[in-house]
């Protein structure tokens, strides 16, 4: 009688009310069913779980590495180094030229060969929008010597379990990763230029020779030599009075010199900054020559203080122009460079 009855309450429903029990299960339906679809598959039993995805070899003869974000594209490739032709170093190509940082070039490829694999997840169109492998936060391209290339999209990064998700070209699948030891899905233009006005490192040294505007001898205002087994420096601008000074003492000057950071590369000038340029790059305060230990000889000039303003330049009237044939372009440096060296001269009389 009761199930009869049920029925009875069943058929008697209007229209209205039959559309939204349909409507419910149907919507009850479709929801599983994109709750089921959209629920990414591990691949289970993975040879590659906690090994970098990255083969070793690729990095034997690496030369050339392209970073793609939302905002800029940037090529970086080794090259002979200008001041030491049997010297490697990296440089950027695009959107400018100028020397790449050394130390973030390192930073970058000890991330990626120390990248490790957590999980496996199927390649497929759901997981590549869930992982945002379709809008990579950046794109990286390595290539090699032997003209072997990988690429490697870093995806969805999730900071509450410090994981991301990259896909890499030689690999059929989605990689979930532990978050890299240097934030390569941030990287920039400005994290990847070696703003140093010198970058040689002062370990690389056997002799820096400071001049006063000309090269000669009564202009010379230190000619300071390395000697390492000593951990000494040597001042021979006097050689009837030579002064040891220990390198403790020295150094961290020396390097307060060479590694002052520059405020604007002047690979793109205006024509207005080119004409200040012009007058200044022949216009010596300071010239600075330095011998390494493999006897490669280096000379940069640091101009006299610019007297001229310009509104496109910040502080133009407070800085100089350091430039060598060492270095891609002229950089722009603050005044203050002058009291570096100042200090150094003192240091070593």
């Amino acid at each position: 009688m009761g199930f009869s009855n049920l029925l009875l309450q069943l058929f008697s429903f209007n229209k209205s009310t039959w559309f939204i029990i349909v409507f419910a299960l149907f919507t009850s339906l479709m929801a599983l069913l994109s709750d089921f679809y959209h629920t990414p598959f591990v691949y289970i039993g993975s040879g590659n779980l906690y090994q970098s995805p990255i083969p070793s070899d690729l990095f034997v003869g690496l030369n050339k590495i392209t970073l793609e974000n939302k905002q800029e594209t940037i090529h970086l490739e080794l090259t002979n180094s200008a001041a030491n032709p049997s010297e490697s170093v990296w440089e950027l190509k695009k959107p400018r030229e100028a020397l790449a940082n050394p130390k973030n070039i390192n930073n970058i490829l000890l991330a990626l060969k120390n990248l490790k694999v957590r999980k496996n997840f199927h390649l497929d169109k759901i997981n590549i929008t869930n992982f945002s492998i379709d809008r990579p936060a950046i794109t990286l391209t390595l290539e090699n010597a032997n003209k072997k290339s990988l690429q490697i999209k870093i995806g969805l990064v999730n900071s509450i379990d410090n994981t991301a998700y990259i896909f890499v070209s030689s690999q059929n699948s989605i990689l979930q990763i532990d978050i890299p030891t240097f934030p390569l899905e941030t990287l920039t233009t400005g994290q990847l230029i070696d703003a140093r006005i010198i970058p040689i490192t002062v370990s690389n040294i056997e002799q820096l020779q400071i001049y006063n505007q000309k090269r000669d001898k009564k202009n010379l205002l230190l000619s300071l030599t390395q000697n390492p087994n000593n951990q000494e420096w040597i001042n021979n601008a006097d050689p009837t009075t030579p002064k040891v000074i220990p390198s403790k003492v020295i150094a961290p000057l020396i390097d307060n010199t060479l590694a002052y950071q520059g405020t604007l590369i002047l690979d793109r000038p205006s024509e207005d900054l080119k004409k200040i340029m012009e007058k200044y790059l022949n216009s010596h305060q300071y010239i600075i020559d330095i011998t390494t230990i493999d006897k490669k000889l280096s000379s940069y000039s640091i101009s006299t203080l610019i007297s001229e303003r310009l509104s496109e330049v910040k502080d133009l009237d407070k800085s100089a122009i350091v430039s060598s044939s060492t270095i891609t372009s002229p950089i722009l440096v603050n005044a203050d460079l002058y009291k570096n060296i100042a200090i150094l001269e003192n240091t070593s009389r």
